[in-house]
């Protein structure tokens, strides 16, 4: 169904979690980030765990001039992000999850958590048979860009997998001066204190529950 919301149209599905991750990304969630990208920044943000696109529209607000790259590992929440931001020039849409490493494919499970918690970990305590989802193209932070691009800001929010990047791709991460990150120790334990170490040298801001905006100085 198409609703509106803060001004913005977009489609959800009902009976799963689009509406309320609709209401918190475009409720001021992101506002944390305001004053630390310029409004007229025009460089590269990479939102990883687009979910239906409801984060890239919140994104777009504040940074309208911005290139935004989402990606997004789930098949069915691709679809309705397509929908929801497909077809301009200033959004590429990646189907695939965001990994630290060197492969080009992983799983992608259903942890139980519903359409917002699709992952690459699996859930040790669930049938990992039945939540396999499907293999995904896997990308690193490095192949997202185009010659001569650089990231200004990093969305994260990907189950888990963070942990990865943190601990096989922190030299990327070094390099982009605003990195938002939601943090997920209750899939993953240890993601908290790998976070600390990136960020050592950095400014730390707390945002709300799990979320985190790590800053270069």
């Amino acid at each position: 169904m198409r609703i509106t919301l803060t001004g913005q149209e977009l489609t959800i599905r009902k009976g799963t979690t689009d509406l309320k991750v609709a209401m918190e990304c475009l409720s001021g969630e992101f506002d944390i980030i305001r004053g630390h990208l310029q409004p007229d920044f025009a460089g590269v943000i990479v939102d990883a765990g687009g979910y239906i696109g409801a984060s890239g529209m919140a994104l777009k607000a504040l940074f309208p001039e911005a290139k935004l790259v989402i990606v997004e590992p789930s098949d069915d929440n691709i679809r309705i992000l397509r929908e929801n931001l497909g077809n301009r020039p200033d959004i590429r849409i990646i189907h695939g999850a965001l990994v630290g490493g060197a492969e080009r494919s992983i799983k992608l499970f259903n942890r139980s958590s519903r359409e917002w918690g699709f992952s690459t970990i699996p859930d040790h305590d669930g049938d990992v048979e039945q939540a396999f989802l499907g293999e995904v193209p896997a990308f690193r932070l490095s192949d997202l860009l185009e010659d001569g691009e650089r990231i200004g800001l990093l969305k994260l929010d990907i189950e888990g997998a963070e942990l990865d990047l943190f601990l096989n791709d922190s030299g990327t991460l070094e390099t982009i001066p605003v990195v938002f990150v939601e943090l997920h120790d209750r899939i993953v334990p240890g993601c908290s204190e790998k976070f600390r170490e990136f960020s050592r040298n950095r400014k730390v801001i707390k945002g709300d529950g799990e979320k985190y905006l790590s800053l270069a100085q």
